[in-house]
């Protein structure tokens, strides 16, 4: 014990260095194991499809489990890049080698049927509503010393005893053991911003942007989390599986809240992730975000935007379908965006430019923006009101000042000329400026009281 104690003192006195190479060599201890357990999960995935695939037809007396020991090694090769020196995905590697099974034996017509039984399985993110109370394993110490490493390693498993009296009667407790899929949670009501999911995508929002076999799983892990809500499971079929095959889905069918997925839901999702893995699948941003419209979460519905644009963060899923369609969902809010407002209310979403325009006015109605009006231009002709031309200095015709109308001139001899008529008799204007025309005294009358008798003389 003296011993032991003196150990640990020694490595808490250990260099700053020395524990942080400590620390990072467990942590990459326990990523080894965590890959290596999934890698064994896609192993029984891929061996149920192979199974499924059945007998070759290439070969006599060929049994189902003749597929495989060599689909098995395809998985490896293609996960590591050995087959053709690009290192693919998981469920990447899983189809490609379940194909390549399938064509080898001649079984080909039967490799979707084997895909969707390979696929039946696929965990999701664990959560403590769907998944039973299990064993807590915990690595304890792990000690280093100066003459030799010594590593101590401790795992404890706690169970928790329940002890019933005769008063207290025993508490009902739903057993998740026996659900073989997922149990069915509820959705929220409201959302902050109306997001689906208010912290987002995390997986995708860490991811790189780009196509690669990363990423591709890592689009495939965050879709699984709209498995277990009905609404949502049933939007992201809507918006995945093709127009005809989305009409034959019976949504009351679908298992609700606190439930075990049932057979429909199953298949339902099973189809959705099927159409997925044979589409090219990648995390962009989103692509003519101008062209889309946002959805979100209101009222316990999901909603469609009332006005297209996609604004903000444009980091997301893209998944390009073999048909042409082009489906995606944000990493910001995993709100999934559609090309048109079809088969959706409308409602509020983390998009905050809802704004109307107002119409404009009636052609009657009366503005108060003297700018509405036509008005007389500065040049001549009629203005709209809008804009403003440039000033033309306004020059007036040479007939704009009519001419003087003279009413007398001067005569040669000194004789003065004089109208026949007065100025504007004719016409009943008198001309500007018009002066009347002299006129000519009387002659005197003869002097009866002179001398001469009235006769002039010279």
């Amino acid at each position: 014990m003296k011993k032991l104690k003196k150990l640990l003192r020694a490595s808490k006195r250990a260099p700053k260095k020395a524990k942080v190479t400590y620390t990072k060599w467990v942590a990459a201890f326990k990523k080894y194991f965590q890959e290596r357990k999934k890698d064994n999960f896609y192993r029984k995935q891929l061996a149920a499809g192979l199974l499924a695939l059945g007998a070759s037809k290439k070969v006599q007396d060929a049994t189902p489990e003749d597929n495989v020991k060599g689909g098995l090694y395809l998985f490896e090769t293609y996960r590591d890049g050995y087959e053709d020196s690009v290192k693919h995905s998981r469920p990447a590697a899983l189809k490609m080698a379940l194909y390549k099974t399938a064509v080898a034996i001649g079984n080909e017509d039967q490799y979707d049927r084997a895909l969707k039984v390979a696929l039946t399985r696929i965990p999701e993110p664990k959560s403590p509503t769907s998944e039973p109370v299990k064993p807590v394993w915990k690595w304890i110490i792990f000690g280093i010393c100066v003459l030799a490493a010594l590593g101590l390693v401790a795992l404890f498993s706690s169970s928790k005893k329940v002890t019933i009296t005769n008063d207290t009667p025993p508490e009902t407790v739903p057993d998740n053991s026996v659900c073989q899929t997922w149990m069915m949670e509820a959705a929220p009501f409201e959302t902050k911003d109306n997001k689906l999911y208010v912290e987002g995508l995390k997986v995708v929002q860490e991811a790189k942007l780009g196509k690669s076999s990363e990423n591709n799983e890592k689009a495939l892990e965050a879709l699984q989390m709209y498995r277990n809500k009905k609404i949502y499971l049933l939007d992201i079929a809507q918006s995945e599986l093709s127009p005809e095959a989305w009409a034959k889905v019976d949504q009351n069918a679908i298992s609700d809240t606190d439930s075990c997925a049932n057979e429909a839901t199953n298949k339902l999702y099973q189809d959705v992730i099927f159409e997925v893995m044979h589409s090219d699948v990648s995390i962009e941003n989103l692509p003519s975000p101008s062209t889309w419209y946002n959805s979100g979460l209101s009222k316990g519905k999901i909603v469609v935007d009332g006005q297209k644009g996609i604004t903000g963060n444009v980091k997301a899923i893209v998944v390009r379908h073999r048909d042409g369609r082009v489906t995606a969902y944000l990493a910001r809010c995993g709100n999934p965006v559609h090309k048109d407002q079809k088969g959706h209310d409308k409602g509020d979403t983390d998009e905050h430019h809802h704004h109307p325009t107002p119409p404009p006015p009636p052609p009657n109605s009366k503005s108060s923006n003297p700018n509405d009006y036509q008005r007389p231009g500065t040049d001549n002709t009629r203005d709209s009101g809008r804009g403003t031309k440039p000033r033309v200095s306004e020059t007036r015709p040479a007939d704009a000042n009519p001419p003087v109308v003279p009413t007398a001139k001067v005569g040669g001899g000194g004789v003065v000329d004089t109208p026949t008529n007065r100025p504007g008799s004719e016409t009943g204007v008198t001309a500007p400026a018009a002066k009347p025309a002299p006129t000519t005294p009387p002659a005197p009358k003869p002097n009866e009281g002179g001398t001469n008798n009235g006769v002039v003389t010279d």
